[in-house]
Parts: structure tokens; C-alpha cells; sequence
């Protein structure tokens, strides 16, 4: 069209002024020695393009140098190279990274200073898109960033869902220590961080007297009540929220109490008379209200149950788990899990085939199967709450369901499919070796394990949109629910 090559030529043209243009009138000085440097450039192109100059180069604010008849600015906090990045994205609303040496979050900071929304946006978009590697390797570092950034909100949900998923990795990094209590106090609100409550002690322990030079190294046993101090100080903002009475007493007796004195009087004598007089309460449905931590909830007989799967995550076991409970939706908190899963079957360690299947998963009782679809990295699986038995008949379940967790990243974009009640006498294909193996899974071909071929008809929804697919992994769980073993 006529419109768009106008404004194609239009776009030219003003972009050829970054490069060609004598009639500057605006001077920025911006870095600081030995970085310092000086950028040529015109007031109407800034101030179309940026709020920021659009104030900086009013008639109030700024600063015309009468002998060369040109407006001053100095921006010390910006690096020269950002500046350029900047300066060339005004006039041409092109942006060039630099493979060797991505300064993403100095050009984040420095957009945001000049109100760059779009700019903002457009990195974040593409650090997410296209440089994830370096993300995940500087996610301590880029989650903090994010906490005192509000603008920086996409990148911030993308830290948080991959922390929530998997925090192991997040706590363990050598930089969070290095993370400002803001930020670690942002993530201990959070309810989905899939991580058992005393691993969350433990990490604000360490965090805490990493804090405090004269603590680190020192026999906790060998403290004096100085010492304590310090460290009460420390955690102080951090102790609320806590959920204590997810811990077992076994671990409240060995980790908790040794560290009693950071702790608040009134939640000493709360933690005490619980753990003392109340050690098998049941948990609640939600919170007590809404600022409270001090939730009740049933103690784990172990701690840092840590899934084998190279398919889920702690998250995703805590979602499953919540809905074999008969739930529905997500739990109120991931940082619980009711049920235990030990790895039975992978496909990739034992061959995908069916005789292995059955050899390693029947007669183990209730299973969790997932499926990591190849192509699209979709994760899809079923529960059994019955046995696999390679009995050659259909088993009859009200409480089986099969689900897809989409690609992983978002639990809120699962899909949970239970079976039909006037289907369940067709819930789970038991189908042995020789007798139509290849329907052995979930439904009349709902699910099918080896079939690779999907079609609703036993199961409320479908959790695959392609009836066709192909598998990059399959993983079967024994599901054991888990109990009090404290004394």
C-alpha cells in the first residue's frame, strides 16, 4: 500500500538523522570517568520519544549553554554503551544486543529511568524469548531486580514461577545469600513455593548468619545470647512468615529449638504448646485468616522429599497430590505435600515397552503416570488408584483422573479431567502382555500408555488437543500417602 511506503520512507529518513544530522541541540554527558562520554542529539526527537526528556528539555528544567547555543544534560549513572543502545533505539526504534556481553539489566534500569515503557516490555520479552540460558543462570540476581522494579513485571512472573517450581536450585545458588531481605521476604508470602516448611527454615537460617560475619562457621551450640541477638535482629521480618506447624515434631525438636531464642515470646509459648499437646492436628482448609502463617496443618513423616522425575517438579507433585485428595482447582498452599512419589518407570532408563512397564509397575498400588510430549514439551498423566495387575480386563474407580499440566511452567494452566461416574466401570485399561497391550492405560482410549492415540470417552475433558502424539518421556510413580511417624 501507498500509506505503509510513506511511512516506510518517513521512518528512514528520521532514523538517517541519528547518523547524518550537524544541527544538534541538545548535549548529554553521560557515564563517569574514565567512562565518560559525550552524545550529540536533537530536543524534538527526544522529547517525542521519552517522557523523561520530554521534562528534562521543558523551558523550566533546562539548561541552554549560551555559546554554543545548546542544551545540557549529564546522566553519570548511565554506562556510555547503554546510552548508545538507547540513543539509536529513539531514532530508529531498533535495538542490537551484543552476544558477548548481554548488559540487559543496565539497559533495563536505565529504560526505566527514561520512562521507556516500550523499550521495558520489548527487553524483557526478549530475554524471556530468546536468551532464557542466561536467565536461569542469573535468576537470583534478576529476581532481585525485579523486587525493586515494579515495571519490571514479566520477567519478575517468569523468576517467580521458576522459583515456585523449583527452589531448590534457587536457595542453593551461591548469590542468595547476596539477596536483600525484601526479596526473600517476598518469596516467603508466597503459598505455591513448592519446598517443605522446614527446607524454608533451614534457608533463612543460613540467609540470616550469612548476614552477620562473626556468625558464619561458629558452633551454633558455643553462641552466646549476643550472638543470638544478632540473628533475631537479623530474621526478625522474616520469622512471620514462617508456617511452624507444618513442621514434623521430629524437626522442630532437632532444628527449631536450638534456635529458640530469635524466636518472639508468644510464638514460642503457641509452638510449644502445640508441639506439646496437639501433635496430630488435622490440617486446615485454608488459613486461620488472612495474615496469619501460624497455619495448623498435618506433620510429613520426612523432610526435603525431593520428586526423581526429570518430568515434574515439587509443584507439580503437590498439585497432583492435592487432587488425589478429591480436590478440585489449585491447594491453597504448595508448600505441603500429602502424598510421597517413588519412581517406579522411566522410559528413557528402562525402554519404552510394555512388558518393562509391567514388570516394574503392577501390584505397587495407587500410580501417577506422566508423560512429557515430544515436539511440544506438553505434560500430560493419569492417576490410578488401584493396581496395574495386567489382569486383561478394565478396573472399575470413581476416583481415577487423568490431567495435563500444560508445558510446565504455570500450574494454572492445568487441566484436571476425572472419570466419568457412569464410565467408571472402564476408568483404567489393565490389559496384559498379548491382550491388546496397546490399550493398556486410561479410559476406552482416553489415555492410552502405549497407543499414542487419544479420544474422549471415558474421562470428563481431554488433556491432549492432538489425538496423535508422539512421547519424549513417561515416568510411573508409586503414590504413598504420608503419616506421622513422630514420637
Amino acid at each position: 500500500m501507498m500509506i505503509e511506503t510513506l511511512e516506510n520512507q518517513l521512518n528512514q529518513d528520521i532514523a538517517r538523522l541519528y547518523q547524518e544530522a550537524d544541527d544538534y541541540n541538545v548535549k548529554i554527558t553521560v557515564g563517569e570517568e574514565p567512562n565518560e562520554q559525550t552524545f550529540f542529539a536533537h530536543s524534538v526527537i527526544l522529547r517525542a520519544r521519552s517522557p523523561f526528556f520530554r521534562a528534562a528539555l521543558s523551558h523550566k528544567w533546562r539548561n541552554t549553554q549560551d555559546s554554543e547555543d545548546k542544551i545540557t544534560l549529564s546522566k553519570p549513572n548511565i554506562h556510555p554503551k547503554i546510552f548508545r543502545i538507547i540513543l539509536k533505539y529513539l531514532y530508529t526504534g531498533t535495538i542490537i544486543f551484543y552476544q558477548k556481553n548481554n548488559d540487559y539489566t543496565s539497559l533495563l534500569i536505565a529504560a526505566d529511568e527514561l520512562a521507556l515503557t516500550s523499550l521495558v516490555d520489548y527487553v524483557q520479552d526478549h530475554i524471556i524469548n530468546e536468551d532464557i540460558k542466561w536467565l536461569q543462570k542469573q535468576l537470583v540476581q534478576v529476581f532481585q531486580l525485579c523486587s525493586r522494579y515494579e515495571t519490571f513485571s514479566k520477567l519478575r512472573e517468569y523468576c517467580v514461577q521458576t522459583i515456585s517450581g523449583n527452589p531448590t536450585s534457587f536457595f542453593k545458588s551461591p548469590h542468595f545469600l547476596n539477596l536483600e531481605e525484601s526479596a526473600l521476604i517476598d518469596l516467603l508470602k508466597r503459598s505455591d513455593l513448592a519446598m517443605e516448611e522446614i527446607d524454608v527454615w533451614d534457608e533463612v537460617i543460613r540467609w540470616g548468619i550469612a548476614q552477620q560475619p562473626n556468625l558464619i562457621n561458629s558452633d551454633v551450640s558455643q553462641w552466646t545470647s549476643a550472638q543470638f541477638m544478632q540473628l533475631k535482629k537479623t530474621v526478625r521480618e522474616c520469622i512471620p512468615h514462617i508456617r511452624f506447624l507444618q513442621i514434623v515434631p521430629t524437626d522442630y525438636h532437632s532444628k527449631i529449638i536450638p534456635f529458640a531464642e530469635i524466636l518472639p515470646d508468644e510464638l514460642k509459648r503457641k509452638l510449644t504448646d502445640h508441639f506439646e499437646t496437639n501433635r496430630t492436628s488435622p490440617p486446615p482448609a485454608s488459613p486461620a485468616s488472612p495474615g496469619s502463617k501460624l497455619v495448623v496443618a498435618s506433620p510429613s513423616s520426612s523432610t526435603s522429599t525431593l520428586i526423581d522425575s526429570t518430568i515434574i517438579n515439587r509443584k507439580h507433585s503437590a498439585l497432583i497430590s492435592h487432587w488425589i485428595d478429591g480436590k478440585e482447582g489449585e491447594p491453597d498452599s504448595y508448600r505441603y505435600c500429602y502424598h510421597d512419589f517413588k519412581l517406579l518407570y522411566r522410559g528413557t532408563r528402562d525402554g519404552f515397552d510394555v512388558r518393562e512397564f509391567h514388570a516394574r509397575c503392577d501390584r505397587h498400588g495407587p500410580t501417577v503416570v506422566v508423560i512429557k510430549v515430544a515436539d511440544t514439551d506438553d505434560i500430560i498423566g493419569g492417576y490410578n488408584p488401584c493396581s496395574w495387575s495386567s489382569s486383561g480386563y478394565y478396573k472399575n474407580t470413581t476416583r481415577s483422573f487423568i490431567f495435563s499440566l500444560g508445558a510446565g511452567l504455570n500450574t494454572k494452566d492445568a487441566i484436571l479431567s476425572r472419570v466419568v461416574v457412569r464410565q467408571s466401570s472402564f476408568a483404567i485399561c489393565d490389559y496384559g502382555v498379548g491382550n491388546l497391550e496397546d490399550s493398556v492405560g486410561f479410559g476406552a482410549g482416553d489415555l492410552p500408555l502405549f497407543g499414542f492415540k487419544s479420544k474422549r470417552t471415558s474421562y470428563q475433558r481431554q488433556v491432549i488437543s492432538s489425538q496423535s502424539f508422539s512421547i519424549a518421556e513417561f515416568e510411573v510413580f508409586q503414590v504413598i500417602r504420608r503419616i506421622d511417624n513422630s514420637p
